[in-house]
C-alpha cells in the first residue's frame, strides 16, 4: 500500500541537491573514467553549481514568459451580448440584494456558456470575473456585499 508523504521545502531542497550531485558524478564519470568524480570533489562541486545556475536562469525565463501581460482589445458586439447574458442568468438565479459568491456565479453561468469558448477553467473564471466587473461599473452589481470580500449582490 502506498503512503502519502508531505513534501516540505527542506525535503525538496535535499532531494534536489541529491539529484544534482548524482547527475554531476555520473556526468564526470562518463566523460573521464569511472571513479574520477570521487577523486576530484572540487570538479563535482563546480559542475553542480553550473547546473544549478543554468536551472535558475531557465526558471527565470519561464517565469518571464508566463507573466500575463494585459492586452487592451476593443469591446465587440459579441462581448456586450455575453455580459448581458451573464447579467440575465444572474438576475434569474439570484434576487436583488441576495449575496452570492464567485463560485456560485460560476456554477450558475456554466450551463449556459459553451465550454469550447474557453481555453481552460482559469480562462472561464477570468472571463466571468471580468464580466462581473463590467456589471459593477454599470451599477448593476456590488462587490463586497455585506462587507465580505469575495461576495457579490445584484443592485437591480
Amino acid at each position: 500500500m502506498a503512503t502519502a508523504h508531505k513534501l516540505t521545502n527542506k525535503a525538496f531542497s535535499e532531494w534536489q541537491v541529491d539529484q544534482s550531485l548524482a547527475f554531476a558524478k555520473e556526468s564526470i564519470d562518463s566523460r573521464f573514467c569511472p571513479g574520477y568524480a570521487m577523486k576530484n570533489p572540487t570538479l563535482v562541486g563546480i559542475l553542480m553549481k553550473m547546473q544549478m545556475d543554468l536551472e535558475d536562469k531557465l526558471d527565470a525565463q519561464d517565469f518571464e514568459n508566463k507573466v500575463e501581460k494585459k492586452v487592451t482589445e476593443p469591446v465587440t458586439e459579441t462581448d456586450i451580448k455575453k455580459v448581458e447574458l451573464t447579467y440575465k442568468i444572474l438576475s434569474e438565479s439570484f434576487k436583488v440584494n441576495q449575496i452570492f459568491t464567485a463560485k456560485e456565479a460560476y456554477n450558475v453561468i456554466r450551463p449556459y456558456r459553451s465550454y469550447n469558448e474557453f481555453k481552460s477553467e482559469k480562462s472561464y473564471r477570468g472571463t466571468i470575473l471580468a464580466e462581473l466587473q463590467v456589471l459593477r461599473d454599470d451599477k448593476r452589481l456590488r462587490f463586497y456585499a455585506g462587507g465580505v470580500s469575495g461576495t457579490y449582490c445584484l443592485l437591480r
